[in-house]
């Protein structure tokens, strides 16, 4: 069956699933004609988003994905490999230029196509030099879940002081 309605659009009940069974770190949608071929999401010739390939990414993000194939082997659960990558790239910061979307239920670093997450890490980087602008809610709930697990923060209280700003700032777009 299509993930397509009769719009063109995907349904919602659709899953991006990072990762090649074989250790590939391809990536494809489950559940429908929706498949991730040389990095492009694409139902036959209607190019949904362009990605980069896991090679291009800067070193720490290449290790994030590393992590993903780690923690599969591992048996971690979700929120252990969130917070073990947000551990690892709590300094990490990019200037990527990315305009396009990200919608998840449970937004994760693992959720996200390598061009969102370095749209995420670009964002996030203006947030903490105090340019908090729109995005998709899916990003700013990301960066709440890394101040709630204290990244980003030298301690709850700082971590509390930098969620409520967040908030309050984000509330006034």
């Amino acid at each position: 069956g299509s993930d397509l309605d009769g719009g063109g659009a995907l349904r919602q009940e659709s899953l991006f699933v990072r990762g090649g069974a074989d250790g590939s770190g391809g990536n494809f949608w489950a559940n429908g004609d929706v498949r991730r071929l040389d990095g492009v999401a694409s139902t036959g010739g209607l190019a949904l988003s362009s990605d980069i390939d896991d090679r291009d990414l800067p070193p720490v993000l290449q290790e994030l994905r590393r992590l993903e194939r780690r923690a599969r082997k591992l048996s971690w659960t979700e929120p252990r490999l969130f917070v073990q990558q947000a551990l690892l790239a709590c300094d990490y910061e990019d200037d990527y230029e990315y305009e396009g979307e990200f919608s998840h239920y449970f937004p994760t670093y693992r959720a996200m196509s390598n061009a969102q997450l370095r749209g995420y890490f670009a964002w996030r980087t203006r947030v903490r030099r105090g340019v908090v602008e729109k995005t998709s809610l899916s990003f700013a709930f990301v960066y709440l879940y890394e101040l709630i697990n204290g990244i980003g923060s030298s301690s709850p209280e700082e971590g509390f002081r930098k969620l409520a700003a967040f908030c309050e700032a984000y509330r006034r777009l």
